[in-house]
């Protein structure tokens, strides 16, 4: 998958996204890229998520989809909680749902472009 990341061309492999027993959620993060970048680090530490998509939405704007399972919900909250500035929007997976994301070497180039 090809897209274009402020201004940078990103050639990002994609993988199956796994929805968690119980389910996951996804959620899309839309803010200010370092804002964003900074939220992203700070889950990595805290919690294993997956990334659906990244759209540039203006010249330092971005809306990031991340997934991830149920049960980690209120680890996520409390990351954005800390952070302000960020919208966000929540979608139930549910267990048998088939989609494509990105793959962790894909998601952690977005992270680099966005910091």
């Amino acid at each position: 998958m090809e897209r274009e990341v402020l201004q940078r061309k990103l050639t990002l492999e994609t993988a199956p996204v796994h929805v968690a027993p119980g389910g996951s959620v996804l959620y899309h993060l839309k803010g200010r890229a370092r804002g964003i970048g900074e939220v992203l680090i700070a889950l990595r530490e805290e919690t294993a998520y997956g990334m659906c998509d990244v759209v540039t939405l203006g010249e330092d704007e971005v809306d990031v989809a991340i997934y991830f399972g149920r049960a980690d919900e209120a680890s996520v909250l409390e990351v954005l909680e800390k952070h302000s500035g960020i919208e966000t929007s929540r979608e139930e997976l549910a267990e048998a749902i088939q989609m494509t994301g990105l793959s962790m070497r894909a998601r952690n180039q977005v992270i680099d472009v966005l910091k």
